[in-house]
């Protein structure tokens, strides 16, 4: 959601303004930060949403940061079981922890899905520096990165049906899409700048049907 792109061995920022909800009247106060983890997240929104909330939308968006690992310990010790950034169940009871509270605050709460990865490109990323064999060896195969990640994937979308927080379905339109190599970036897991205008297009649409969104929308 902050609009991180990467490309050319390093990390850029695009405008994701949402301009369509703006031009509606609403006022758009993105908070979303690189690499961000839901623990981190929960953080955030406690320290920003302390008072009554009742004209506010709040939109979450983890789980990509949260089930990678740090490679290069994998790489290191490809021998052992390794962690990732949030485990399963911890990063569930958090998500839920955001969930419930936005809503204890009278805020409308919606999730995003996660937007699929590139599994080649995530581990030519990943692999560099004499790192592949090793993080191949430890995976079992390298459809795992795809694996994993829509597995966190899933914990996210029903953590969201079972708290009835609304799920904004940006995964569906990378799925379908004929252009779907020009829509992730060099490192197979950030969009590209055409990527990331596929989900705001997404994200405005979804939610410009709903006549009860608030005047205030956060991203965290």
């Amino acid at each position: 959601m902050r609009g991180i792109v990467y490309s050319g061995n390093r990390y850029r920022t695009v405008s994701t303004r949402f301009q369509s909800l703006q031009n509606a009247g609403m006022e758009v106060c993105n908070y979303a930060r690189l690499g961000h983890t839901v623990d981190k997240g929960l953080a955030d929104m406690k320290r920003r949403l302390t008072e009554s909330a009742e004209e506010t939308t709040v939109i979450l968006g983890f789980g990509g940061n949260d089930c990678d690992y740090n490679w290069d310990v994998v790489a290191q010790n490809n021998d052992k079981n390794h962690l990732p950034n949030t485990e399963a169940t911890p990063f569930v009871a958090t998500y839920r922890a955001c969930i419930r509270h936005a809503k204890s605050l009278g805020a409308a709460v919606y999730v995003t899905n996660l937007v699929p990865l590139h599994a080649k490109r995530f581990m030519d990323h990943i692999g560099q520096n004499g790192r592949r064999k090793a993080i191949e060896e430890w995976l079992g195969d390298e459809s795992m990165l795809y694996r994993w990640h829509e597995y966190y994937h899933q914990l996210v979308c029903e953590t969201a049906r079972e708290e009835e927080a609304d799920i904004l379905d940006i995964r569906t339109p990378f799925l379908l899409s004929r252009r779907y190599e020009t829509l992730l970036g060099e490192d197979g897991i950030h969009p590209t700048e055409e990527g990331y205008r596929l989900i705001e297009e997404t994200i405005e649409s979804q939610l410009l049907v709903n006549t009860h969104l608030h005047s205030t929308i956060q991203w965290a």
